[in-house]
């Protein structure tokens, strides 16, 4: 989307469009990917369109020499967005799936600098994984802390992932929830 344009509600009209074509034509499931460190993204598809996430993949795309994660792993995740899942029916009507991060152990913070804090041995019923505020003004500012930011959230979300954790959402203000399955 253009900048400037992000928040106008465009991208959501869009995707209900998207989801209203693919049911009309029998397809129950659209799978697409996104960048974990974008915040904005992780709430839009979570929250705002009630997808799951299935899968961390790392440096999914290879080398990139375009766009945002020029000269950088190019790690996605990989969601699921089921069109007649509870969560997606409520989203299409206007209701996100909020997260509840309560009772959730931290795995990976942010110091008061911005800067990535994995926690050793993070366990529980629920994990709490942070995001950076702005990836995308990171790149542009300090492209190493941004590197180190990919690697940790990268790190955490799998480590978790490898021990039957699955992300149950992402809260506005950019903590992955992940839950013990």
């Amino acid at each position: 989307m253009e900048p400037g344009r992000q928040g106008s509600g465009l991208g959501y009209v869009m995707k209900l469009h998207q989801r209203a074509w693919a049911l009309d034509r029998g397809l129950p499931t659209v799978c697409w990917t996104y960048d974990p460190l974008v915040r904005r993204n992780a709430y839009f598809n979570l929250c705002k369109l009630g997808a799951r996430i299935t899968a961390y993949l790392p440096d999914f795309y290879g080398q990139m020499d375009l766009g945002t994660n020029v000269g950088g792993p190019s790690d996605r995740m990989y969601v699921r967005w089921d069109l007649t899942s509870p969560g997606a029916t409520a989203a299409a009507g206007g209701e996100p799936q909020e997260v509840d991060p309560a009772g959730g152990v931290v795995a990976l913070g942010r110091d008061e600098d911005g800067a990535p804090v994995p926690v050793a041995a993070a366990s529980g019923p629920r994990l709490l994984v942070a995001a950076p505020p702005d990836v995308e003004a990171l790149r542009r500012t300090d492209p190493p802390l941004a590197k180190r930011w990919r690697y940790a959230l990268r790190e955490a979300v799998t480590a978790a992932m490898e021990r039957g954790y699955t992300v149950a959402g992402v809260t506005r203000d950019g903590w992955y929830v992940l839950e013990d399955s």
